[in-house]
């Protein structure tokens, strides 16, 4: 009878103790296998508009020349009468309008002029062959000389629907190899306001 009493006993412990063990997990047996993180994302779209693409204004007459684009559009031997205290937005021809989602930086690049000898552009000096053009934005008074290497900060943080009129002058090379007429393009480009 203490045979059947003691074993009773050790199989209520066994299913005691197997109870304990299904209700009662180790910490292994509860740690998650995957864990989420959610990550909102809002786009900020950059988007840059510039008015009157193509320009044809400048007539070369001689070397070393330096014309300026008028508020109207022409081509001009003199500076706007502004540009020592700063550009006015009558002085400039073009619009630049941030068309995006967020406030942005625009900076600029040129290329060479192509058509029969082709003209390099340089942001320091002019030279045989050798062109300068410079930008300046309302309110400036001093120009930026672009070129093809060198990407030069136009206009910082134009606000999201912002504009802002600029200018440019063209310096002609010192000395040219042919006379035959040249284009190049101005590329301005978006980046974010860091």
């Amino acid at each position: 009878m203490k045979f059947i009493k003691n074993r009773r006993l050790l199989a209520i412990g066994i299913i005691v103790a197997s109870l304990v063990a299904v209700l009662v997990p180790s910490q292994a047996v509860m740690a998650a296998k995957t864990a989420t993180v959610t990550i909102n994302v809002t786009v900020g779209r950059l988007a840059i508009t510039v008015d009157n693409t193509t320009f044809s204004a400048w007539t070369l007459v001689a070397q070393d020349e330096i014309r300026y684009v008028t508020g109207a559009g022409a081509n001009s031997l003199t500076a706007p009468a502004s540009f020592a205290t700063g550009l006015t937005d009558g002085d400039c021809y073009w619009t630049l309008t941030n068309a995006g989602a967020v406030a942005c930086d625009i900076d600029g690049t040129m290329t060479n002029l192509t058509g029969g000898t082709q003209w390099t552009i340089d942001a320091s000096a002019v030279g045989t062959d050798q062109y300068m053009l410079g930008f300046a934005a309302s309110g400036a008074s001093s120009w930026t000389y672009l070129s093809t290497s060198n990407t030069a900060n136009l206009v910082a943080n134009l606000a999201t629907s912002g504009t802002k009129k600029f200018t440019m002058q063209f310096k002609a090379p010192s000395e040219m190899s042919d006379n035959t007429a040249k284009s190049g393009t101005l590329t301005f480009t978006a980046t974010v306001v860091a």
